[in-house]
C-alpha cells in the first residue's frame, strides 16, 4: 500500500474509487471525497443492474462510473481508494501501480483524518461487532464527550471522521481485510482490543499465519502511549507476536483469576474485578454483567 495521502488536499484530484461495495460504505465514502472536493469516478466489476441501491444513493452527486470491469485507460496516476473487498494480489491492483496511481483505503483516510483523535479499534475473529458495541454504548453514559460506533459496521468511516465533532471518540470494529492494508499516523490507534483468535478466512490470506499477521496490523502504528487488551484464554504461542509487537501498555481479559504479573480485569469467582498500576479492586458482582458465555 502506498503513503496515505493528506485528504486535506484532495480537492481538485482525480480519485477512483474502486469497488463501490454493499452497505453504503463504498457510497459514504463517495459523499466524503466529494465533500474533500476530490473528482470522484466509481469503477466495479458489476453491471448496473447489480449495483441497485448502491447506485441510487450516488443519485444526484457529480460522480462518474465505470461500471462492469476495469479498463486499464481508467488508471491515470491518481489516487486509488480500493474496497477491501479487492483482494491485495488482484491483476487490476498490478495494473493501477504500473499506471503509478497511488493506492489508499477509506480506513486509511480515515486514520489520517482522525490523527490523535481518541480511538479504540476492536478486531479477532469472533466477538467483534459485540464489543465494539457494547464499548461504544459504556462510553456514552459520559454524555461530555460523543460517541462514534463504525468501521465494518456498515456506513462509511470517512464520512463519519468528517463529520464527527473535534471532541468524538471513536470505537471502530475492523476486519482482517480492513488492517491487513492500514496505513496510518504515528500513534494510531489509541487502543486495540483483540478478542479472539482463531483460524478464518484461508481462501483470502492463504494460511493461518497470515491472517493473524493482518489482524497484528493494528497495533503496527501504536506508539508506547497505547494499548492493547488481550484475552488471557489465547494460547501462549498465538497470543506471543502480538506482545512482541505492541509498543504500548497491555491489558488482559481473564475468565479466571489472572497471574499476579499481569494486569486487566478478571473474575475471581463471582467477582469482576481490576488491577492496574499495582492496586486491585472490586468492580462488581459477576451477575450484573449483562452477559455470561464469553467469546472463545
Amino acid at each position: 500500500m502506498s503513503p496515505t495521502p493528506d485528504p486535506a488536499r484532495l480537492a481538485g484530484q482525480q480519485v477512483l474509487v474502486l469497488g463501490l461495495g454493499a452497505f453504503g460504505g463504498g457510497a459514504g465514502c463517495v459523499r466524503a471525497l466529494l465533500r474533500l472536493g476530490a473528482r470522484v469516478t466509481v469503477t466495479d466489476l458489476r453491471p448496473a443492474e447489480r449495483l441497485g441501491e448502491a447506485l441510487d444513493e450516488l443519485a444526484g452527486l457529480e460522480v462518474e462510473t465505470v461500471l462492469g470491469g476495469h479498463p486499464p485507460e481508467l488508471f491515470q496516476g491518481q489516487v486509488v481508494v480500493v474496497n477491501p473487498a479487492v483482494p491485495p494480489g488482484a491483476p487490476v491492483l498490478r495494473l493501477a501501480r504500473e499506471r503509478g496511481c497511488l493506492l489508499t483505503t477509506q480506513v486509511n483516510l480515515a486514520a489520517r483524518l482522525l490523527g490523535r483523535r481518541s480511538c479504540a479499534v476492536v478486531t479477532g475473529t469472533h466477538g467483534k461487532s459485540t464489543c465494539a458495541a457494547l464499548a461504544a454504548h459504556l462510553l456514552a453514559e459520559d454524555p461530555r464527550r460523543p460517541v462514534v460506533l463504525g468501521g465494518n459496521l456498515g456506513g462509511s468511516l470517512l464520512l463519519q471522521a468528517l463529520e464527527a465533532p473535534p471532541d468524538a471518540r471513536f470505537v471502530l470494529e475492523l476486519s482482517s481485510f480492513q488492517l491487513e492494508r492500514l496505513e496510518a499516523p504515528h500513534g494510531w490507534p489509541e487502543c486495540v482490543v483483540l478478542t479472539s483468535l482463531s483460524e478464518d478466512h484461508l481462501d483470502r490470506h492463504g494460511d493461518p499465519a497470515a491472517y493473524w499477521a493482518a489482524k497484528r496490523r493494528a497495533v503496527a502504528f501504536q506508539d508506547a502511549a497505547g494499548s492493547l487488551c488481550l484475552p488471557a484464554a489465547l494460547p501462549a504461542a498465538r497470543i506471543a507476536p502480538w506482545q512482541k509487537e505492541a509498543p504500548g501498555r497491555i491489558l488482559w481479559l481473564g475468565a479466571t483469576e489472572l497471574p499476579t504479573d499481569r494486569e486487566g480485569w478478571f473474575l475471581a469467582g463471582d467477582r469482576i474485578r481490576e488491577r492496574r498500576g499495582g492496586d486491585e479492586r472490586e468492580l462488581a458482582p459477576a451477575a450484573a454483567a449483562p452477559f455470561r458465555e464469553p467469546y472463545r
